[in-house]
């Protein structure tokens, strides 16, 4: 059984990555959503790094998911 309190801090980064995702959809320059894009990144690596998350993601669909592209989406899990 995992820790709640891990649970619901994976839960947070999540929710982060999230707005960050709704925001670079509004994004009205490049600039923007590269910073929010290199931000998502890195709430990804501490996914991977600090929780064992294995958040892959697939860029040329701009989706996040667990373990292998294709498999379960991150922001449905959370």
């Amino acid at each position: 059984m995992k820790n709640p309190m891990e649970t619901l801090e994976v839960a947070a980064v999540v929710a982060a990555m999230k707005r960050n995702s709704e925001a670079w959809l509004h994004a009205v320059d490049s600039g923007q959503r590269e910073e929010l894009a290199r931000a998502n990144q890195a709430l990804g690596d501490t996914l991977r790094t600090v929780y064992g998350v294995p958040a892959v993601y697939a860029s040329a669909e701009g989706v996040w998911y667990v373990g292998s592209v294709g498999g379960s989406k991150l922001y449905d899990l959370y």
